[in-house]
């Protein structure tokens, strides 16, 4: 789904952007593993809520933006503008076509960790899974991602032609997860059109074929949903190549706006499945406005992609999230 820039970062232009990432207000340092994500004194959604909430009155590109503009504008082999750690360590299905069939993990978070929770989805796998390796690096889970980016999250058999191999994929990654026997299994998705041959109550069962595939159906799993991410109606960095008001190329969300009709899809797929959903807009948005540029950071890859930078931003809201519905009562 990458598409809208094909832009793309060398491994050694990564690691050089990861050094310049600005230290994150909201990124605790836990000394207690697994725990002190959530029991930080400062409230993480709060500064992020504050941080947020002067963004939508931003109206320039900040000097000090991370990634720079011209970072978008750079082709190389590998795409680390957006996604990151699953393209620099190989696990991302569609880069390496061999891995339909015989699916291979990014193993993150802490690897020594002695639980899994493994994330699971399309391209916008990328938009969690670098807030979830930081946030779970001194915690006791090892983070297992599995990403096919182009292929929708529902195990359905699709007619469309290039959604054959995803079937092929679904059903070669299912028994994997299945021997992790995980203690959360999160599943993200994209701003999917649901294809004509299929209904909205169809799409949405995929989702609990998902779990029951994966042998996650049962109360030993905590199965979560991840919230589609805020869909542009541009590219941001395109956006602000032409505009340097950066509330030019924000989302205003209306009730019947895209976003508004994914939000609802979500909770459908949410409650079909018997899953947790973790909306995502709060994270992206001051009350119905969502900018492209948060504490000098770019949000956005493209339209619905999230920068590893921003990722990396939203790493202690996003696992203390996910470490809540595992340890609802610490």
């Amino acid at each position: 789904m990458f598409s809208a820039l094909r832009l793309r970062l060398g491994l050694l232009a990564s690691a050089a952007l990861l050094a310049l990432i600005p230290a994150s207000p909201l990124l605790a340092q836990p000394s207690d593993p697994g725990l002190n994500v959530r029991t930080t004194p400062r409230s993480p959604l709060l500064a992020l809520n504050a941080a947020l909430a002067a963004a939508v009155l931003n109206t320039s590109i900040p000097a000090n933006l991370t990634p720079p503009l011209a970072a978008f504008t750079v082709n190389d082999p590998k795409k680390t503008v957006f996604g990151g750690t699953i393209f620099v360590n190989h696990c991302q299905t569609n880069e390496t076509p061999a891995l339909v069939s015989t699916p291979v993990a990014c193993y993150l978070g802490n690897p020594r960790g002695t639980r899994n929770i493994v994330l699971i989805g399309d391209s916008n796998t990328g938009n969690w899974a670098e807030a979830l390796n930081a946030g779970l690096t001194t915690s006791n889970y090892r983070l297992v991602v599995y990403t096919y980016s182009g292929c929708p999250s529902p195990f359905l058999t699709y007619s469309y032609s290039g959604w054959r191999t995803c079937t092929k994929w679904h059903n070669a990654v299912a028994p994997l997860i299945a021997a992790l026997h995980p203690a959360a299994l999160i599943v993200a998705t994209g701003p999917w059109k649901i294809p004509a041959d299929v209904s909205a109550a169809q799409w949405s069962a995929g989702y609990g074929q998902l779990f029951r595939a994966t042998g996650t159906s049962g109360p030993q799993t905590k199965r979560i949903l991840i919230g589609t991410s805020p869909n542009l109606p541009d590219s941001a960095p395109i956006c602000l190549s032409r505009h340097h008001n950066p509330q030019m190329c924000g989302l205003t969300i209306t009730q019947n706006s895209d976003y508004s009709l994914l939000r609802a899809r979500d909770t459908a797929n949410a409650t079909a499945a018997n899953a947790v959903l973790l909306a995502s807009a709060p994270w992206f948005c001051s009350g119905a406005v969502c900018p492209v540029i948060v504490d000098s950071r770019m949000v956005y890859a493209d339209n619905n992609h999230v920068t590893f930078v921003y990722s990396h931003y939203l790493a202690e809201v996003i696992t203390a999230a996910v470490l809540h519905v595992l340890l609802p009562a610490n």
